[in-house]
């Protein structure tokens, strides 16, 4: 599958910065898939078995899916339905829908006239929602409408309609597209926490429309893609979840690759993080406030993907992992762990036996 849902899957995590294979993501959005997967018809089991997914996984809401397993889950579920939208409205986005769409817009001479003629282009040939750009003062927002919610009980083509439009266009002009605020129509979902991570700005939910909003600057960024680089981007579909394009410059994902670079020698405190930034330890927090995030709570997205990758991929003793995670015991680590994951280190790996 090489179109819009796809593309969320693809953009959402940079294999530069970390191995694939050890990133992980909230394992509700395989149940909804997997729900969907069958109401529509699929062999669930048989797609899972493709994907190297253990059933077992759909009996446990807590544990945390492998981004490739996904997003390889993902690309079958597409492929079975020949839709972009993966059955989640009632009319399917036939396959290439998106990357036709790039091909429209990769000629334009700003991000303004490409989301112009994107959604445009959307309009015309996709049902079952629509989008608009709407300019208020020094605000730009992107607009989600869709009629057929109901057909979407977990949200998931919503989060991933606005996660591929924020990372496609930001990729196309080269530069993240700094979020002011994003709404929701719905409740706050229980994975609220990869939130954080996925739209890095203020929360709004139970709005009259889903939506992202971004400064009216970006809107006369130029457009640096060419053909050639739409179609290697395409290519890599589906590979990659759930990360903030490579563009991105927020403190927030500065401070995050700090972290991840320099935990083997210890896991670095604020006040080292800050020296590093040529920043006071209160500026540091302010400025990550300001971003919708804490330095904890960077650091708790680091410990938990590298504490189910030692636990589950290289087996290494609770203690250990605890020890290179920088806790002063285990028991501390399996408070923390159980906090991330709704259970402890060992019963976690059993699951992946």
């Amino acid at each position: 599958m090489y179109g819009l849902l796809s593309l969320a899957f693809r953009l959402l995590f940079v294999r530069k910065f970390w191995n694939l294979e050890k990133l992980t993501t909230t394992n509700h959005i395989l149940l909804s898939l997997a729900r969907t997967a069958e109401q529509k018809g699929l062999d669930v089991l048989c797609l899972l078995n493709k994907a190297n997914i253990d059933p077992g996984f759909l009996q446990a809401p807590h544990l945390r899916i492998s981004t490739q397993k996904l997003a390889d889950f993902v690309r079958f579920i597409s492929n079975e339905l020949q839709d972009e939208n993966l059955g989640l409205c009632p009319y399917p986005a036939r396959p290439g829908t998106f990357f036709t769409m790039g091909e429209l817009v990769i000629h334009q001479p700003n991000l303004d006239s490409a989301l112009r003629r994107g959604l445009r282009f959307f309009d015309q040939v996709v049902d079952g929602y629509k989008m608009e750009l709407v300019v208020e003062g020094e605000t730009a927002s992107l607009i989600l409408y869709q009629p057929y919610l109901d057909m979407d009980p977990d949200h998931l083509l919503t989060d991933l309609i606005l996660l591929a439009f924020h990372r496609f266009f930001s990729w196309l002009i080269g530069d993240n597209i700094v979020l002011l605020s994003t709404h929701f129509t719905y409740s706050p979902p229980a994975y609220i926490d990869e939130y954080k991570f996925l739209f890095p700005s203020h929360h709004h939910f139970f709005q009259a429309h889903s939506s992202f909003s971004f400064h009216v600057s970006f809107l006369q960024k130029p457009v640096i893609q060419n053909k050639k680089t739409l179609k290697t981007f395409m290519y890599q579909c589906p590979a990659i979840l759930f990360l903030r394009p490579r563009s991105d410059k927020s403190l927030a994902t500065r401070v995050h690759k700090l972290i991840q670079k320099n935990m083997e020698n210890g896991m670095p405190d604020l006040k080292r993080v800050a020296e590093w930034l040529s920043m006071s330890n209160r500026t540091v927090r302010r400025k990550l406030k300001e971003e919708g995030t804490s330095f904890q709570a960077l650091k708790d997205l680091v410990r938990r993907d590298v504490a189910i990758d030692h636990l589950v991929q290289h087996a290494l003793p609770v203690g250990t992992v605890a020890e290179r995670l920088g806790y002063s015991e285990p028991g501390v680590f399996v408070r923390a762990f159980k906090k991330w994951t709704g259970t402890t280190p060992g019963t976690y790996r059993k699951y992946y036996r």
